[in-house]
């Protein structure tokens, strides 16, 4: 088995990885291989495992990722730092069971080039008010004035989107997710304001001139498109492929945010 380690970059994460390496490479005969790996394992939290996933978007259709928990948020993570001799137990004698999870995508103008999400897109302005036209698959929905909008996945429901008071939905649902950012709402700007949860082939189209100040967030990388008038977002086939070696409830998880 070819792996790679992907740490949180502070002391404690990089002596497990050290750890790890020393036991997986050195004593167990596994090959380490940062360019081509089959197996990911992401020490640190979940910000950790959203790097390791962008930093392998072009190779996600042939790895999977197990994450270890040292940092502040470990949703994404099966093991915690306490628990690393069961990790490796589970790793040499389990069988993982793959899990599956879509990335979102966004085209600028219909050009070619393609940006990916994992958890959710965030556009929007905290300095001036933005106001953006919502198609849904080519028909005209809303028109939304605020701080932005929050476009999240399933996995993502537990992120951003639930800081905007979104729904938490539940693992195994294809959905979408769209939330307003700080509304206006009054007598002249109408808007669902509710979050909608909608079918994982719908596509998204959010026009508008406040665009070309909008910062556009990808989990956590941000870009900004001074020469976007149009952004379309859909479920990519694209998948993040985890690889599961011990069963962990999804309310389990839920259960560790509150």
């Amino acid at each position: 088995m070819r792996y790679t380690l992907f740490s949180r970059e502070d002391e404690f994460s990089n002596e497990l990885c050290k750890k790890i390496h020393e036991l997986f490479d050195i004593r167990l005969g596994y090959i380490f291989d940062d360019h081509f790996p089959d197996l990911v394992i992401c020490v640190g939290g979940d910000g950790t495992i959203l790097r390791a996933i962008h930093y392998y978007v072009d190779q996600l259709d042939h790895l999977a990722f197990v994450g270890i928990h040292t940092g502040t948020l470990g949703f994404f993570a099966d093991y915690t730092s306490k628990e690393f001799e069961g990790f490796v137990k589970d790793v040499l004698t389990g069988k993982a069971e793959i899990e599956a999870s879509p990335l979102l995508e966004m085209r600028v103008n219909d050009e070619d080039e393609v940006t990916y999400a994992f958890n959710e897109f965030r556009i929007g302005n905290f300095h001036n008010t933005v106001t953006y036209d919502i198609s849904i698959d080519g028909e005209f929905f809303e028109q939304t004035t605020g701080s932005g909008i929050c476009v999240a996945t399933q996995a993502g429901s537990t992120g951003a989107n639930r800081g905007l008071m979104g729904a938490v939905v539940d693992n195994g649902l294809d959905i979408i997710q769209l939330n307003e950012i700080m509304p206006v709402f009054h007598k002249n700007h109408h808007s669902l304001r509710n979050p909608y949860i909608m079918k994982s082939d719908r596509i998204l189209q959010i026009e508008g001139d406040s665009l070309k100040d909008s910062a556009i967030c990808a989990d956590y990388l941000e870009y900004h498109f001074p020469h976007a008038k149009k952004l379309e977002i859909r479920t990519s086939l694209k998948k993040v492929y985890f690889a599961r070696f011990r069963p962990y409830s999804y309310l389990k998880r839920l259960g560790n945010l509150f």
